[in-house]
């Protein structure tokens, strides 16, 4: 049996990618806004509400999207097992319960049950995921998908 997790500076750098993406977007949009209030000739006070309401919007976006990352990356763990696949800590899929594997673009594998909606997904940034990916590969061979 081994235990795989997403290491914490792992989570570290992919939060920091995702709120600095977000933060570069609200600048956008605010100097767009900006541009345009500025060219109709928008008053200072219209200008400084723009400014408060995208500082608002944009300190809400990143709280939120740093507590989420932080929940759903800091518990990810899974369970491999020779003739196991377990998310934890309660989806299991048995080695002969497997339809398909498939080793997705932006990174990681997901790994089919007997239906469509079980599936657990092994993200590229957990610890040994070489080592997973090739002992998954014994299972089924794992197929290419682009989306």
């Amino acid at each position: 049996m081994s235990e795989h997790r997403i290491p914490p500076a792992t989570i570290s750098r992919y939060r920091r990618g995702v709120l600095r993406r977000d933060v570069m977007v609200m600048v956008f949009a605010f100097l767009a806004i900006f541009t345009v209030a500025l060219s109709q000739g928008a008053s200072i006070i219209i200008l400084l509400f723009i400014i408060l309401m995208i500082t608002l919007v944009t300190a809400s976006r990143v709280a939120r999207s740093a507590r989420a990352i932080d929940q759903d990356l800091g518990d990810y763990a899974i369970e491999l097992e020779d003739d196991r696949l377990t998310r934890m800590p309660s989806l299991t899929l048995m080695r002969e319960q497997v339809t398909a594997i498939e080793e997705r673009r932006g990174g990681g594998l997901a790994v089919w049950g007997p239906e469509r909606k079980t599936m657990i997904p092994v993200p590229e940034m957990i610890e040994g995921y070489a080592d997973v990916r090739r002992r998954l590969a014994d299972w089924k061979p794992i197929e290419k998908k682009d989306r």
